[in-house]
């Protein structure tokens, strides 16, 4: 075969225009390689409150942060707490039903509330309803089984076999801002109605407020279906509206760096309808109405002093209403209306200090709170308690592990050890009958956790408690 590739002059021209871009191309490849000059990227600066590390906790605890929080979207803090492992919200009541949250079986009543770094109570029933408090100002979740690994915390804290703490938003400003404005308003099916405004002002530099208000408001009547054998019927809930009021006012004063005074000013009003039992061929309410009413002031000081001590401070007032109407009931008045008035009196101090390079750090807290209860029924007996709670806390680390990865900047600690003693004492006193007789008890609690393995993330807990409720 013979291929005609052109003249000798043709094959002549055809390599000196090849070689001529083959200079061309490596001439520009040099230029090019020689013209690079270094640059510099600038730098970004990224701004974001330290979340806590619960990994190395000492007991097992959850949290949700703001970002988390955004993520989820709940309506309502029982919504968020759903998440947590262990949690168990119960929901009384429909829609606007009470909200409470049980961890590990243990009732709702052997799980406290912290709210804003102070213990929320209810004398009557022991249950603190989640749906009061407004998911649009929450800065944090926290779940805590056995109790708060932090060591400054009041005695009330220790005193309940598991904690889930709520913390607001603390405003945070640029050097030219003075106000910060937020309004929401939310629509959802049977009627949800829901604005709200949240509205932050920095005063001076070291002080700031913020106000928080919201309505919600819901018919509630939702279908559901009845089984009866092989037939089913579709129905109508009724009863089952709700309409809220909440409002906050927070003062944030910080005097010095390690120095913080929190005071919160707080209302919320609901009244819902109570639907009751589905009962086969009588799915009609009996109208049965509810009324709260809770008002509560609180303020907390926070400062660290030389000497690694610590102190912490606080108080609080509780006013609480509320009122049951049944108006079909079958006694001699055809109804049942009954009033419920609290009052809740609070003051708490704590000191800790660490010691031997900061090894050993111990807690000595007191708590002390007077609750009353009122109400119009006939020959109430309108009780009187006195609570005083004591506690000492003992806490011992070695920290001589690496960081368990090169990003991480803290070491883990290798063994801690932790043990406290909660001393109860309650007196009580009545305008009519006979009081319950005074009662003391000791509660002790352990926390140990090691690491085995020089430089792996494998962690061992445990931790024994002994928790004391007085009954309602």
């Amino acid at each position: 075969m013979f291929l005609n590739c052109g003249t000798h002059s043709e094959l002549k021209k055809i390599g000196l225009l090849l070689g001529l871009a083959c200079c061309l191309g490596l001439s520009a490849k040099a230029d090019g390689f020689d013209t690079i000059q270094p640059y510099m990227l600038q730098g970004v600066e990224i701004k974001a409150e330290r979340q806590p590390e619960l990994l190395h906790k000492l007991l097992p605890s959850q949290s949700l942060n703001e970002l988390s929080l955004e993520r989820l979207n709940p309506v309502q803090v029982s919504d968020a707490v759903k998440h947590f492992s262990g949690a168990n919200v119960k929901d009384y009541g429909g829609i606007g039903g009470l909200k409470t949250v049980s961890v590990r079986s243990l009732g709702s009543t052997h799980t406290g509330i912290v709210y804003d770094g102070i213990p929320v109570g209810d004398c009557q029933s022991g249950q603190i309803d989640l749906g009061r408090f407004s998911m649009e100002n929450v800065n944090c979740l926290s779940l805590s089984n056995g109790q708060i690994s932090d060591m400054l915390q009041t005695a009330r804290a220790l005193a309940s076999a598991s904690v889930l703490s709520i913390s607001n938003i603390i405003p945070q400003f640029e050097p030219s801002e003075w106000v910060k404005a937020q309004a929401y308003f939310k629509m959802g099916s049977f009627g949800l109605l829901n604005p709200g405004i949240n509205i932050q002002n920095k005063i001076t530099s070291k002080l700031s407020s913020g106000i928080h208000f919201s309505w919600q408001k819901s018919d509630g009547n939702y279908p559901f279906t009845i089984q009866n054998g092989d037939s089913s019927k579709t129905e109508t809930r009724s009863n089952t509206d709700i309409e809220t009021y909440q409002g906050e006012a927070n003062l944030y004063f910080f005097p010095k760096e390690n120095q913080s005074l929190f005071a919160k000013a707080s209302f919320y009003s609901s009244e819902r309808g109570l639907p009751g039992a589905v009962i086969l061929y009588n799915t009609k309410s009996s109208e049965q109405r509810l009324w709260d009413k809770i008002y509560f002031g609180q303020a907390q000081y926070k400062a660290a002093f030389k000497y690694n001590t610590q102190l912490l401070l606080s108080g609080k007032y509780t006013y609480s209403y509320t009122r049951y109407l049944d108006p079909k009931t079958l006694n001699l008045q055809g109804k049942t209306d009954d009033e419920y008035t609290q009052n809740e009196y609070y003051i708490s101090g704590a000191f800790s200090q660490k010691l031997f390079n900061n090894n050993f750090e111990y807690l000595i807290n007191s708590d002390l709170f007077f609750n009353t209860l009122a109400s119009n029924l006939t020959h109430f007996a309108y009780p009187e308690r006195l609570t005083s709670l004591s506690g000492l806390t003992a806490k011992y680390s070695i920290n001589l592990l690496q960081p368990l990865t090169t990003a991480t900047t803290e070491q883990p600690l290798l063994f801690v050890i932790q043990g406290n003693l909660l001393s109860t004492w309650t007196g009580e006193k009545v305008e009519t009958g006979n009081a319950s007789d005074n009662k003391y008890k000791l509660s002790p609690n352990v926390g140990l956790s090691l690491y085995p393995f020089k430089n792996t993330p494998f962690q061992i807990r445990f931790f024994y408690k002994e928790s004391y409720r007085l009954p309602t």
